[in-house]
């Protein structure tokens, strides 16, 4: 259940509670009303409301469980005003603007205030206010003879002064709304980005929690490794010379020598990309460097630059970053966009500048990536390839770096066609 959804079924159940305590509030006034004040009560008009509000209360109570988010928005806006229209007939039949609960046309405007967008906040806002003021129209149809003209002989409002006073009173009822809603509002704004600001300073410090402890796992794993690794390398060394020199090897075994050696370098590539890419990337001195030469180092990390093109809109234009890290991340695009195409591929990296940002996009023409596989894609040691050909780590990495300098990765794809993945950096953060 996704939080839009919890947050509108919270706020339709607190609703109905509400009511309840509304319907039992009536109930009380009216007994009140009859008992201690003798007040004349159309007895026909509080049962219809009371009937109204109750029965609704009950469908409400056995649908919440049933209704989707589609109809879970526009349950509380409806509910506000029938509310609204209820209370409006009930404060004419008794008494109008004479009647003292006015004032609970306030309820319905705060709730609105709190529990729905903008828009339909002053809708109800409005609503409430226009229902109001229709208590102030003469000769409105009434329905009820004895007690209703009881009520309005006892709140007689024919003269001037009193007039005056009750339309004063509305005037002020609906500034004060209209300061409630507004004022609610942004103090919801400010609440919203708050809560969002915290948030991100929560993932952040997240991710900068993975990094280091991907820089210590790095740290000990090429510690560990570095001495074994170093010994597989001398006597793979000492295996392809003795064969370079002794006709009388075989030259299966001369391959099985160089493919140990190969190996090796791989692992020590591995260890090395891991160290850099976690650890450099936060102590890594900032450069001048051109986007021509950044996209040069890129190009010279990989072994295969086939089907690769590079369009540079920006060629001599010089930024300040770290470089290593930026052209080990772009490798990384690089490197999924291979292992996505294949040997069938056509891949585009392409350097621009909007008005704010410095853009890296890598384009492929792969198989591209399902809705599941997108959302998770950033996520570290998240990866779709076999075991043994990637970590997980590229794109986390790479949306790492851009975070460090307020800009961010993105991932857009059609699957079974192409993907496209676009790194930004803030001009303000890396102009010279």
């Amino acid at each position: 259940m996704g939080n839009s959804e919890t947050t509108n079924r919270l706020g339709v159940q607190w609703l109905i509670k509400l009511r309840w305590w509304a319907v039992l509030g009536q109930i009380v006034t009216i007994v009140t009303s009859n008992l201690f004040f003798n007040l004349p009560i159309p007895y026909l008009v509080a049962c219809t409301i009371l009937l109204i509000e109750i029965s609704t209360n009950i469908g409400l109570q056995i649908r919440l469980s049933s209704i989707k988010q589609p109809l879970l928005r526009l349950i509380v806006p409806f509910t506000l005003s029938v509310d609204i229209l209820l209370l409006t007939a009930w404060l004419h039949f008794t008494g109008g603007p004479m009647n003292p609960f006015t004032f609970l046309f306030m309820v319905p405007i705060a709730l609105g205030a709190i529990l729905l967008p903008h828009r339909l906040s002053w809708g109800i806002t409005i609503l409430t206010i226009f229902c109001y003021g229709l208590l102030f129209i003469p000769h409105l149809p009434v329905f009820i003879t004895t007690p209703e003209q009881t009520i309005k002989n006892i709140c007689d409002i024919n003269q001037a002064d009193m007039m005056r006073h009750l339309h004063g009173m509305w005037w002020a009822f609906a500034i004060t709304s209209c300061l409630i809603t507004f004022f609610i509002a942004k103090i919801q704004t400010s609440f919203s980005r708050y809560h969002d600001t915290l948030n991100q300073l929560k993932h952040e410090q997240l991710n900068n929690e993975r990094l280091s402890s991907l820089a210590t796992l790095a740290a000990g794993a090429a510690h560990e490794l570095s001495t074994p690794l170093a010994t597989i390398g001398i006597a793979a060394g000492e295996i392809v010379y003795e064969c370079k020199n002794d006709a009388h090897i075989s030259a299966d075994l001369k391959e099985d020598a160089d493919l140990i050696k190969d190996q090796v370098h791989r692992c020590k590539d591995i260890l090395f990309q891991m160290s850099v890419d976690a650890g450099s990337m936060q102590g890594e001195p900032i450069v001048p460097i051109s986007t021509d030469r950044l996209l040069q180092l890129t190009l010279d990390l990989l072994h295969d630059t086939t089907g690769i093109s590079i369009t540079n809109k920006i060629p001599a234009t010089i930024f300040n970053l770290p470089k290593r890290s930026v052209s080990w991340a772009l490798k990384g695009l690089l490197k999924n966009a291979i292992d996505a195409t294949g040997t069938d591929r056509a891949i585009n990296l392409t350097c621009y500048a909007t008005t704010s940002h410095l853009c890296f996009s890598v384009e492929d023409n792969g198989h591209g990536m399902t809705p599941e596989i997108l959302k998770s894609a950033k996520d570290p040691f998240f990866t779709t390839k076999p075991v043994g050909e990637g970590m997980g780590l590229g794109l986390f990495l790479a949306n790492s770096i851009c975070n460090r300098f307020h800009g961010s990765l993105s991932c857009q794809s059609d699957p079974h066609k192409k993907t496209v993945v676009t790194i930004t950096f803030a001009l303000d953060q890396v102009s010279p």
